[in-house]
């Protein structure tokens, strides 16, 4: 526990040294009453000891107490010295504000009495200043009176600057006054002006006339020259001209530069100071014209200063400018080299009207000069739109008259016995021209007989190479070159999807006869030269686009002519080598739109194509060689051409394939085929399709050329037939009503085969042999629809006989002939054998 004692001293320590105990007893100690007591005599004794401390030490230094004794009794007496200095300054400072406050008092007075006797000067002067400005008015007005208006406008314009003075005193009675005197002396100064200047330019627009005076009388003589100087002074000279274009346009120009109506034009009359319409005359040459040009520009020029004719032609030469090249000079403007001569007269009068109105210092030709530096583009143009308008006329024409075209074409073919017949050369084509063998030349060639030529042509051995017979993808694959140039976009890419005509069967006739014979090629086959040749239809359009290239053609080498470099069209000559590109451009644009017009216009459009192409290779070659056969680019176009025919022709053909392909979905499959209401359904789709292409081949056949008729007949009934085939092939299970009725479907299909019988050229006879149809060689799968056809109808042992002694596995596979044997046959030992022969057969074993 601690003790009293200990707790006085801790507090002492706090109290003098400000220092906490260092025992944690002590610290946590209560402190009780009686150790106040014991803490209180210790700080005593603590205070004690310190007086004495600092007594002791005040002893020591009592000399040094006395002096700063005597320097604070100083500083007292120096404090009280500079109150009273203060209280002095501040006494002397009222007295210097009082006295100012007497000076600022007078000063203000004096301002007054100044600003007073200003005032008196500046009314004094305002007085006299508006006194100025109303005896300026009074001159002016009486000046204006006496029709010295340039003097009046000086005097207004002198008043005005001293009005401009007053702009303080705006709020006055007195400078509003005058301010309204001056306006309305402005205002009639202005009436008076616009009085002269009506009497000067008299326009009378019931009479179409105008009236230009060199000075009037109004009391004294007015000429026009002070009336534009005062309309100068007054800014209004621009409005006025303005007027008189307006007035000079509406009556004049507009009526004698404007289109003739009916065969006559307005009639220019000039006598005395009056210009006006005298009437019509049927008098329409450019000469005429340019006379009454000459006569308003010198009417002008004579009976009006400088200073209006020159801001007038700003305005009215480019309006003039204008109308005489829309409704004058470009009509006159030959489509073709006819009219040279009249052009190059009319070229010469524009420039001679031009240097006219140049020596008068008018402004606005540069249009007209324009207009002559670029005559042969306008030419140019003018024989582009004059050529496209004739490609549209010909195609809005329609048709016309269609002419039967003979495409001959000679070829070496290898002489296989194989393919050209199976009993000998001699029966096939003894009036054939063989240069091998009898050394006919080429001349001769071209005239043997029409019959065998055309019993070729069925064969497709010509099949030329811009007929269609290319794959999908590369028939409609790309855009054409020219026409993205001439026109900026593709032709057509809807079809690049589209299925392209079927290829042509000359590649595949060899494998055929190989198939159905049995015999290989010959080792060394020899090559014979053949002269074939089609016939087919065109329209009246093609010859005519043809006709119109030969035109642009010949204008094109005359003016390439040398004897043609001083013609001022000369240059136009490298644009028109460039037109036939943009007319056949023009065609392939517009030509689908009015080919749809008629029944079989996609196969016209091709056969017009194909003929056209080939007519533009003949007149590029017939230019080769030649400065003009540098410049024509007829090949490219005659290849965009035909590629355009070929898409044509693609289009109608898959258009059709989509029918024929609807006509059969219609059928759903042929299942159910003799069940009630497929039955019908199966029957009109057969029907549709039989009826489709007879009507086709009815249509197309006096368009197209024999085999390309074949060949688009052969495609569409390759449609018909590989869909039917697929179709009774998907069959899982097939009845005997069913196989009759597709039996009986296939064999009304089968009866197409008519539209592919050779032309007869003579009548049947029990001695001529029986002309085989060309079905199988336009259509790929006719052999296998046939089997089909027959595999409906046999048994067991036929289908076992077709299979092994036949030609039944050269067209189907061994899966699907089982396929179909198990759908039209019962489970059986003859159905097991039969399968088990025919998949061992396939191995080979």
């Amino acid at each position: 526990m601690t003790s009293d004692a200990q707790l006085g001293q801790a507090v002492l320590r706090f109290v003098r040294d400000v220092s906490y105990p260092d025992s944690e007893e002590v610290i946590s100690a209560t402190l009780p009453p009686t150790a106040f007591k014991v803490a209180l005599n210790l700080i005593e004794d603590a205070r004690k000891d310190v007086k004495e401390e600092i007594g002791e030490l005040s002893r020591g230094s009592a000399g040094d107490i006395d002096g700063w004794i005597a320097q604070a009794k100083k500083l007292h007496i120096d404090i009280e010295r500079s109150k009273a200095t203060a209280q002095d300054i501040v006494r002397h400072a009222e007295e210097g504000r009082r006295k100012q406050e007497r000076v600022d008092d007078s000063a203000g007075k004096k301002r007054l009495l100044q600003d007073e006797v200003a005032f008196n000067e500046t009314l004094v002067g305002t007085l006299e200043v508006i006194q100025a400005i109303s005896a300026g008015l009074d001159s002016a007005q009486e000046a204006a009176v006496e029709n010295k208006m340039l003097e009046a406008i000086e005097m207004l314009d002198v008043s005005d600057a001293r009005l401009g003075q007053l702009s303080n005193f705006d709020n006055t009675r007195p400078v509003k006054l005058i301010r309204q005197r001056s306006a309305d002396l402005h205002r009639a100064v202005d009436e008076r002006l616009d009085e002269f200047w009506d009497a000067l330019m008299v326009v009378n627009r019931p009479e179409q006339r105008i009236t230009l005076k060199h000075q009037i009388q109004r009391g004294s003589t007015l000429d026009v020259h002070v009336v534009i100087q005062a309309l100068d002074k007054l800014q209004h000279l621009d409005s006025k001209i303005d007027r008189l274009y307006q007035a000079l346009d509406d009556i004049i120009l507009s009526s004698r530069l404007g289109p003739p109506v009916g065969k006559t034009v307005a009639a220019v009359g000039v006598k005395g100071d009056d210009i006006q319409i005298t009437g019509r005359q049927d008098r329409t040459e450019m000469k005429q014209l340019f006379d009454d040009l000459y006569a308003i520009t010198e009417y002008l020029s004579t009976r009006l200063p400088p200073s209006i004719t020159i801001p007038l032609s700003q305005t009215l030469m480019p309006s003039l400018t204008l109308r005489l090249i829309n409704a004058w000079l470009t009509p006159c403007v030959p489509s073709s080299l006819d009219g040279l001569s009249a052009y190059q007269e009319l070229l010469e009068m524009v420039v001679a009207f031009i240097g006219i109105v140049e020596s008068l210092e008018w402004k606005g030709t540069s249009q007209l000069k324009d207009w002559v530096e670029n005559a042969p583009r306008v030419w140019l143009v003018k024989r582009r739109t004059s050529s496209l308008d004739q490609v549209r006329t010909i195609l809005a024409g329609g048709l016309g008259e269609k002419k039967t075209m003979e495409r001959i074409e000679t070829q070496k073919v290898e002489r296989d016995e194989g393919m050209l017949a199976a009993n000998g050369e001699d029966d096939w084509n003894a009036n054939w021209s063989d240069n091998e063998g009898d050394g006919v030349d080429g001349d001769e060639t071209r005239t043997n007989g029409k019959q065998d030529e055309e019993d070729v042509s069925d064969w497709d051995l010509n099949a030329p190479a811009d007929e269609p017979v290319e794959q999908p993808k590369e028939d409609a694959a790309g855009d054409e070159d020219g026409v993205e140039e001439a026109w900026g976009w593709g032709e057509d890419n809807d079809t690049q999807d589209g299925e392209a005509p079927p290829p042509s069967p000359r590649k595949g006739s060899k494998q055929a006869s190989q198939k159905s014979n049995g015999h290989a090629p010959r080792a060394s086959p020899k090559e014979r030269e053949l002269t074939l040749r089609e016939k087919y239809t065109v329209t009246a359009i093609p010859e005519a686009i043809l006709a119109t290239i030969r035109q642009v053609v010949q204008d094109a080498e005359t003016l390439s002519d040398p004897r043609s470099a001083d013609v001022p069209i000369a240059p136009a000559a490298a644009g028109l080598f460039a037109l036939p590109t943009l007319t056949l451009a023009m065609f392939r644009a517009s030509a689908p739109f009015y080919y749809r017009s008629h029944s079989s216009g996609s196969m016209h459009l091709y056969n017009d194509s194909l003929w056209l192409g080939e007519q533009l290779r003949a007149l590029q070659a017939d230019h080769s060689g030649t400065p003009a056969g540098k410049r024509l680019k007829l090949d490219g176009d005659a290849t965009a051409l035909e590629d355009f025919g070929k898409r044509a022709y693609a289009k109608e053909m898959e258009a059709q394939r989509t029918v024929i392909r609807d006509l059969l979905d219609g059928a759903q499959g042929f299942a159910n085929c003799t069940t009630a209401p497929f039955a019908e359904a199966c029957d009109a789709a057969i029907t549709g399709i039989v009826e489709r292409i007879s009507l086709l081949a009815r249509e197309w056949s006096p368009v197209l050329s024999r085999s390309a008729l074949l060949q688009s007949l052969g495609s569409l009934l390759g449609t018909a037939t590989a869909k039917l085939v697929v179709d009774i092939e998907d069959m899982a299970d097939i009845s005997e009503p069913e196989s009759q009725a597709l039996a009986t479907y296939c064999a009304r299909l089968a009866a197409l085969e008519t539209h592919f019988a050779p032309p007869s050229s003579s009548p049947p006879s029990p001695d001529t042999p029986t002309e085989v149809p060309l079905t199988a060689l336009y259509v790929p799968t006719w052999l296998r629809f046939q089997y089909l056809a027959q595999i409906l109808e046999s048994s067991l042992a036929d289908i076992r006989y077709l299979w092994s002694e036949g030609e039944l596995a050269l067209e189907m596979g061994a899966d699907e002939v089982v396929d179909l044997i198990l759908a039209l046959f019962a489970e059986s030992e003859h159905r097991r054998r039969a399968v088990s022969e025919i998949r061992r057969s396939a191995r080979g074993l």
